[in-house]
């Protein structure tokens, strides 16, 4: 991929007409508020180690290629122990089983009538922050020796989730992280203007974030500055997503601003936690996929959209879910609130050849 300025980089999916929409909402992590993703990760996979080995799983380790701009063009192959890239098609483009790459035959064998939309069989890297599970999962992945163990395979992932999500919320990383925002968080340029113009023009706007109440006001103050609340209509914390839309807590929010549902944008990084149910929801939705604006891994691995040149499955995810994709906050909040969207040319073309 050719690199280009992430804050120009917006591509609409299908047609919306931003003057029928009256509330706009925003994930906070990698939408408002920008992370240096490899050091964060490093930090709770570091962490996570020991938590690992304490649940049955010792001499568990990461990684340390470093295949952030690619992670979400991948997938854990949960009946092989397989770290997979698979294309937009369905077929499994590449296969890794620790160290070794499987060869062409073997995978066209392996693989013949997989269904990448089976989270009981395929778990996709849906956010920077499932980066550290792809690491953990490619070093236990291989200690699956039997595919019908099933079981097995989901504790890996369920240990190796859970684990993570310990440094996340009980953990030393927040703390680390709020020990010296500025090193870890980045404020998005221009997202404050960005913001206080979409507000002049008469949307609601509101926060929706799984962070707690006291990390989420801190990194607010850090990336919007003081005042930010006066931006919004409602700030959402500890939401909980995805379980948060199936348990039908959108439509508190729908009822809170008095907006019907198609009448909701949502901007978010996090395709099966934010941008998947917030459309089931009815609400449209933004891809915010910085991967976009990223030059490609290194061969084998490539690109989180293309594998030479072909659409991968996550960028069917984005083709699916998402009204509009841009590869950072700003690009969307440029836009003139009330100017309709339509896309230009072919989805596929336009995102994997930016």
């Amino acid at each position: 991929m050719q690199l280009i300025d992430p804050s120009s980089f917006l591509c609409p999916v299908r047609p919306v007409d931003l003057a029928t929409i009256d509330a706009v909402g925003f994930d906070l992590d990698h939408t408002l508020a920008l992370y240096d993703d490899h050091t964060v990760n490093v930090i709770a996979a570091t962490e996570t180690v020991p938590i690992l080995a304490s649940v049955g799983h010792p001499g568990a380790v990461f990684p340390t290629e470093n295949i952030t701009t690619t992670a979400r063009g991948l997938s854990m192959d949960l009946r092989h122990g397989n770290v997979i890239k698979i294309g937009a098609d369905g077929r499994v483009k590449l296969a890794r089983r620790g160290e070794d790459w499987l060869g062409a035959e073997a995978i066209a064998a392996r693989y013949d009538g997989h269904d990448p939309a089976d989270e009981s069989t395929t778990w996709h890297v849906n956010s920077p922050f499932d980066i550290p599970t792809l690491w953990f999962f490619s070093t236990l992945g291989p200690r699956i020796r039997d595919e019908a163990d099933t079981a097995y395979a989901a504790r890996v992932l369920r240990d190796i989730r859970r684990s993570l999500d310990h440094s996340h919320t009980h953990g030393e990383l927040k703390r680390h992280i709020e020990r010296d925002l500025s090193r870890y968080v980045s404020p998005v340029s221009g997202a404050r203007a960005g913001l206080e113009r979409w507000k002049e023009s008469g949307k609601r706007l509101f926060v929706l974030t799984n962070s707690d109440q006291n990390y989420a006001a801190r990194v607010l103050d850090h990336v919007l500055g003081a005042g930010w609340n006066d931006l919004f209509d409602l700030v959402l914390t500890d939401a909980g997503k995805p379980r948060f839309f199936a348990e039908r807590a959108a439509s508190h929010v729908q009822a809170h601003l008095g907006v019907e549902p198609s009448r909701i944008l949502y901007a978010g990084d996090n395709s099966r936690a934010d941008i998947a149910p917030a459309r089931r929801c009815g609400w449209k939705t933004v891809h915010v996929v910085a991967e976009l604006a990223a030059p490609a891994a290194a061969a084998p691995w490539e690109g989180a959209l293309h594998h030479h040149g072909s659409p991968t499955w996550f960028a069917k995810v984005i083709h699916e879910h998402a009204d509009a994709t841009c590869a950072r906050i700003d690009a969307f909040l440029a836009l003139d609130p009330r100017q309709p969207l339509q896309p230009a040319g072919d989805f596929y073309r336009n995102i994997t050849s930016s």
